[in-house]
């Protein structure tokens, strides 16, 4: 259980090096936002404030260099805020690389790909997904933040949500015809709630019916698969960084 990435406030253990900010006028991210709705790039001034608030909340995540700082209340739990870094810049041939953290009044969360820290993140307080927009949005959270040996599982809407892909009209054709937004089946005596979407992962989509239960657990009833060994890419967190990975 990777519990190291969640931390009490103040835990105990030797203060991470700060980071230099190098920022950047207008930072070009690598991966999207793991959650739908505004972001705000914060200026460095802002940017310094937060991030000495993470160091002082425990985190032992320091990169040498941050060049971008964005953050969001997400709609399913506005007690918090997801902050990404850019630490790594995007280059001509792709790359780069983020930081996605979670700063609550008692802890601070580093996302690293596995369900324990979400898990944790849970058990201090469940999402409240009763309105339809908090729904969708952890949905999309949970699929970006705890990942598969091929990435993320990531919920496509529109075309716009592809990860990296050589330009094809046939692929285009065939994702316009696959995409939907999110469709709520099924709300449940127990407060959980059944959400079909289409998903990418490894190159494949999927139709899945999943299940969301009050407390944030997910559960994938079905899955149907849609087309398989498709030339696009994934957004992966490997080592906790977010990165997006090539098509193979």
């Amino acid at each position: 259980m990777a519990l190291s990435n969640f931390r009490r406030r103040n835990a105990a253990g030797a203060p991470p090096k700060v980071p230099r900010l190098d920022f950047d006028p207008s930072p070009v991210w690598p991966v999207p936002p793991v959650t739908p709705g505004p972001w705000l790039d914060l200026p460095r001034e802002s940017a310094a404030v937060l991030i000495a608030d993470l160091l002082a909340a425990g985190t032992d995540a320091a990169p040498a260099a941050i060049h971008g700082v964005r953050v969001q209340a997400p709609a399913f739990r506005r007690d918090i805020l997801l902050i990404e870094c850019l630490t790594a810049r995007v280059a001509a041939d792709g790359g780069g690389a983020t930081l996605l953290f979670a700063l609550g009044p008692e802890f601070v969360a580093l996302f690293d790909g596995t369900a324990p820290v979400i898990h944790a993140l849970n058990a201090e307080a469940p999402p409240g997904l009763e309105e339809r927009d908090a729904l969708d949005a952890y949905l999309q959270f949970f699929g970006h933040v705890v990942c598969g040996e091929a990435g993320a599982f990531q919920i496509l809407e529109t075309a716009d949500d592809l990860p990296p892909h050589p330009p094809s009209p046939v692929l285009a054709r065939l994702i316009e015809k696959c995409v939907e937004p999110l469709l709520l089946l099924a709300r449940h005596d127990d407060g959980s709630q059944d959400v079909e979407a289409v998903v990418l992962y490894g190159g494949a989509l999927f139709k899945v019916i999943f299940r969301i239960s009050r407390g944030g657990g997910v559960d994938m009833l079905e899955d149907d698969p849609m087309a398989s060994d498709l030339p696009i890419g994934a957004f992966h967190i490997v080592d906790r960084e977010r990165r997006a990975i090539a098509p193979r």
